[in-house]
């Protein structure tokens, strides 16, 4: 799988599992993709508002949820691949 270019160069596969080499929380990834994208705050806050509540909700569609002492969200082929879409279309 490509990676969009607003994911880190870091991102990589170990194990059937996408995350991050260098620490980076949910809250994190979302501002560095605000960022290269160039969306306002409405946007980030509505990206990380939904993959909050699927969190917390455990449905965990778009991956898992990495708090502030966590290294990194972490995504499976499928999970990934609803992220990204969930990114194109917020």
């Amino acid at each position: 799988m490509n990676l969009p270019k607003y994911f880190p160069t870091t991102f990589k596969k170990v194990n059937n599992q996408w995350y991050a080499g260098n620490q980076v929380s949910t809250y994190e990834l979302c501002g560095k993709i605000q960022h290269h994208l160039v969306k306002d705050d409405a946007w980030m806050k509505n990206l990380y508002d939904t993959l909050k509540t699927d969190s917390v909700n455990k449905v965990l569609r778009y991956g898992t949820y990495a708090g502030l002492n966590d290294w990194s969200p972490t995504f499976t082929d499928e999970q990934l691949e609803k992220f990204i879409s969930l990114v194109d279309n917020i």
